[in-house]
């Protein structure tokens, strides 16, 4: 059985509806918070049971170790982890280590973790921690694990990048690009990240291994902004302006509200190369995703699709 964690979110929704498109029919369990939105499973065809909990909690739980603790989440937990023979953490990486001790501690065969490539950023702010979280994690031998890091992830109307794309050349004339118009990016398309998650389960030479998932192709920003603008078949006129002049607006914007100035870090973390090579996940367990216009194409009708229900 399943357990899944981040089932809401982009990647957990994929997974889903993978599973449906393979004709599973058997039970799986999502943990969730209170808040979560579970329309988003409306049309998820197999049965799901929810155990609600805040991931928060198990990081408190995990770092009092070895401390007597009475916890009514321990039961709740306890009872989650009845019959599971694979973890999907699709959740934030923060979660993993606290993930891993409970597979330990109730003998879960298998454990697929996805994280980001972010943990290679110089500027990203939480990079190092990141780091830091795997390190632990990959010391472990008590859990069949295998770590997958995608790239800048997209698919649907939930992803940080494409889907903003996809509405500012639909909503305004004129597409600002303020200081990336250079910066190489090589999104991992969703379904490409889905593929990877069932490639690994099952073949052992991935165990306590890390992959990096990344698109096909590289291609500057102002590039996939062309590329998509072709596929809406919309005559938006595209607007660069220079890293240093937004730089300086952002720096006069704060003095001028009274706001923290924005770091160097994270200014700097907007021109940062996104290229990153995917060869020994090829190697491993076969990973080839699709091209960059393929993934916008789907993400096209995906776009189009929620503009219909809006």
């Amino acid at each position: 059985m399943y357990l899944i964690t981040g089932s809401t979110g982009m990647t957990g929704l994929a997974v889903l509806e993978y599973l449906v498109s393979i004709g599973y029919t058997k039970k799986v369990k999502c943990i969730v918070r209170s808040s979560s939105d579970l329309s988003k499973h409306d049309h998820i065809k197999i049965p799901i049971e929810y155990i609600e909990c805040d991931l928060e909690c198990l990081v408190d739980m995990s770092h009092n170790q070895g401390e007597e603790i009475i916890n009514p989440l321990n039961a709740i937990i306890d009872k989650a982890l009845i019959d599971v023979d694979v973890i999907l953490h699709i959740a934030s990486i923060k979660y993993s280590k606290a993930i891993i001790e409970l597979a330990k501690k109730h003998e879960v065969k298998r454990v697929v973790l996805v994280h980001t490539a972010l943990m290679y950023s110089k500027y990203y702010k939480y990079a190092k921690n990141y780091q830091r979280i795997e390190g632990e994690i990959i010391v472990e031998k008590g859990v069949n694990f295998t770590i997958l890091r995608p790239t800048v992830l997209y698919g649907n109307q939930q992803d940080n990048l494409i889907h903003h794309i996809f509405e500012g050349l639909t909503q305004r004339k004129v597409y600002v690009i303020q200081g990336i118009y250079d910066v190489y990016y090589q999104p991992t398309y969703v379904g490409d990240l889905v593929q990877a998650i069932f490639g690994v389960i099952d073949n052992e030479d991935c165990y306590y291994e890390t992959f990096l998932l990344s698109g096909q192709e590289a291609t500057r920003y102002i590039d996939m902004v062309k590329m998509i603008r072709k596929i809406l078949k919309t005559r938006n006129l595209i607007l660069r302006i220079p890293f240093y002049l937004v730089n300086m607006k952002l720096r006069v914007e704060a003095i001028r509200n009274h706001e923290e100035k924005p770091s160097y870090k994270e200014l700097k973390r907007q021109t940062e190369d996104r290229r990153f090579a995917h060869g020994k996940a090829t190697e491993y367990f076969g990973y080839a995703p699709i091209t960059l216009y393929e993934g916008l194409i789907k993400q096209c009708d995906s776009y189009k699709l929620g503009q219909v229900k809006q």
